[in-house]
């Protein structure tokens, strides 16, 4: 559970990162104002929510946010400090311009090398310091095995691979709450929605970030 003797931060195209590069979108904790820095003096940045999962010897760090306008940048940012389990930043910049409110929902995600499940990550963010707990890969779907997932979920496949046969994921909850914000994707089912929520209400992976094609 130690990278398999990684020294990056990028991950492979094999179906163990297929799923561990998904985030849980479109449910974000609104709690802290700006994260600490040079980033968003507006005060408009909010705390992510955060998730670590592990498997096939890898672990994945997800944040979500719910900011008010498109055009922001979220991402973690690894400290410096040699420590293990390494420690990151959430950080989050705003785009230039007139702030409108509309809610739009951003996800980010970065591979942790030196991580295993049961470690805590230190996530430092507007409010201080965050232990993320990495958990165990339980709730793995699809495969090989068909794995589904329980009621009130569906399986969240990485965007792009509808058409893998052997693809895993990761259940997430289907959202209860959606924007109305324009933002279309096509979904794996060759249907055209609105925004990322509305196809995961639908229990839809996505296929692109744009209009179906037919």
């Amino acid at each position: 559970m130690h990278g398999k003797g990684r020294t990056d931060n990028k991950g492979s195209s094999g179906s163990c990162h297929r799923f561990l590069k998904l985030a849980t979108v479109c449910a974000a904790t609104l709690i802290a104002t700006s994260p600490a820095g040079a980033h968003d003096r507006s005060g408009l940045c909010q705390r992510g929510a955060y998730s670590a999962v592990a498997g096939e010897g890898d672990v994945m760090l997800a944040a979500v946010v719910t900011l008010p306008t498109p055009g922001y940048t979220v991402a973690f940012r690894q400290r410096p400090e040699r420590v293990v389990p390494p420690m990151f930043d959430f950080t989050c910049d705003p785009p230039s311009g007139i702030v409108i409110q509309v809610l739009t929902t951003y996800s980010t995600h970065v591979l942790v090398i030196n991580a295993s499940a049961g470690d805590a990550i230190t996530v430092h963010d507007a409010s201080g310091e965050t232990h993320v707990q990495v958990l165990e890969a339980g709730t793995v779907c699809g495969g090989f095995a068909g794995v589904e997932c329980a009621e009130g979920q569906f399986c969240l496949y990485e965007d792009g691979t509808c058409d893998v046969a052997d693809r895993q994921g990761a259940c997430q909850p289907k959202p209860e709450i959606c924007t109305e914000v324009y933002d279309p994707v096509c979904g794996c089912d060759g249907m055209t929605y609105s925004n990322l929520c509305h196809a995961f209400v639908a229990g839809q992976s996505i296929a692109s970030h744009e209009e179906c094609s037919r």
